[in-house]
């Protein structure tokens, strides 16, 4: 045997479970049933909802870590952190590592603020520049370029074939803590989590999280891990019996067991997505129809630069022009007859943004172009996180918009936040999520 070779039994990856898929137009979509490879769909058909599972190895660190990743296309993984400290890919550092207040001088990372030499750890091939993690506060995560990422690494006893592992990605919170909780309370009363049938189940589950502000609420699913038809007490009496599967049924190994490292750089891609189909719990009250504020000739058509005023508390109406009145010859389209508040659409921006100010505040307002082809206006109510999103948007970006009312073919929105991702250092990245332990989205 040659030195090294032998030393460690490596079980390898075979391939990734998901929770989600993408539609026609790329666009991923959640689903109650695992995605599985067509070797699995051969045991447990083509929409399982539950799969028999062990673990390879006992260590929590090695079958399910979570880290807080943020992905570009250049560079793969460029920064992963554990919300106290971070490490940045030592290239993107040289390049573009002002983003984090890492300056590269005289061959050495320091800290552009203090001058501090900031440690570079090395993995393979690979350099890592150490920084405190600010987590939340950090801009990236703010902007939605950095979320959450757990990965669940299960042997699938019952498929034919390779001994290997299977991937599940997940960004969910209560996915994470279901299971996690479940392999701690078996850890702490078996002494092991590796080699004990288990079963992996999926199941929908409506959850209340707040984004931008406001409270939504989503069917999302939810992993969770039980025993199956074993019994606690079952258990319990195989492992006195010493007859759990780990002990029947494999032979004594002289080698270390491990796992085929799980690349990192490969970017899951159904965990880095907008929030497509936020529904809000309680939507903002539709304005009332009130007479058009009377705005000044000069003043129809404002020139973007008008700064923003602080909205006034007292509510008056829409910006003069926005919604003119309609005659009875005139009656709505069927898309307006269609619209209820707080339904949501993808728009592509034409032009924009421009501003108009009322007695309410500063209405912020683009024009696009809807998914059927038709253009028309969108107008952020002021004081919503609609506001902030038009502001930000650019020519040919996609928006996720929330409607609260539509009147002679223009909408007033109360959320838009970007449907695309575009990454890489050296372009602005506007992709991203809200908080993945508060959304769900997988």
């Amino acid at each position: 045997m040659i030195k090294g070779w032998s030393d460690v039994v490596r079980i390898p990856r075979l391939g990734t479970i998901a929770l989600g898929e993408k539609d026609d137009r790329g666009t991923p979509r959640s689903l109650d049933y695992f995605v599985v490879p067509p070797e699995v769909q051969e045991v447990y058909g083509p929409q399982p909802r539950e799969l028999d599972i062990i673990l390879p190895s006992d260590d929590l660190e090695t079958v399910f870590p979570a880290y807080l990743k943020r992905y570009g296309d250049q560079f793969g993984l460029i920064c992963r952190g554990d919300g106290e400290t971070a490490t940045v890919n030592e290239l993107y550092a040289r390049s573009s590592g002002m983003e984090y207040g890492i300056a590269y001088r005289d061959g050495q990372f320091v800290d552009a603020a203090t001058g501090e030499v900031l440690l570079v750890e090395r993995s393979g091939d690979k350099g890592w520049v150490r920084i405190p993690c600010p987590y939340k506060s950090c801009q990236h995560y703010i902007n939605k370029k950095c979320r959450e990422v757990a990965v669940l690494s299960v042997l699938l006893p019952r498929v034919p074939g390779v001994l290997g592992a299977y991937s599940i990605d997940t960004g969910s919170f209560h996915s994470y803590t279901n299971i996690m909780n479940s392999l701690l309370i078996l850890k702490q009363m078996l002494g092991r989590i590796s080699f004990i049938p288990l079963k992996l189940k999926v199941r929908m589950q409506e959850v209340h999280p707040e984004v931008n502000g406001k409270q939504i609420k989503r069917r999302v699913p939810i992993m969770y891990i039980d025993m199956g038809d074993l019994t606690l007490e079952k258990v319990l009496q195989l492992a006195r019996e010493r007859k759990l599967l780990a002990v029947a049924s494999l032979p004594s190994l002289t080698s270390a067991i491990e796992l085929e490292p799980y690349n990192e750089d490969v970017k899951p891609e159904l965990l880095y997505v907008e929030e497509e189909a936020d529904v809000p719990a309680e939507p903002a009250e539709v304005p009332k129809a009130q007479p058009a504020v009377q705005v000044p000739a000069q003043e129809e058509k404002p020139e973007p630069a008008v700064q923003q005023a602080e909205p006034e508390q007292e509510a008056v109406g829409e910006p003069a022009g926005m919604f003119p009145e309609k005659t009875v010859e005139q009656p709505a389209s069927r898309e307006e007859r269609k619209i209820e508040s707080g339904q949501n659409m993808v728009v592509t921006v034409q032009s924009g943004p421009r501003e108009a100010r009322t007695q309410r505040g500063v209405w912020v307002y683009c024009s696009v172009t809807l998914e059927d082809g038709r253009n028309t206006e969108v107008w952020a109510v002021p004081g919503t996180p609609a506001v902030d999103g038009l502001k930000l948007a650019k020519k040919g970006d996609k928006l996720f918009i929330t409607v609260q009312q539509a009147k002679n073919g223009k909408y007033a929105i109360t959320a838009a936040v970007p449907a695309t991702e575009v990454e890489g250092p050296e372009t602005e990245e506007d992709f991203g999520f809200e908080d993945i332990f508060n959304n769900e989205p997988f």
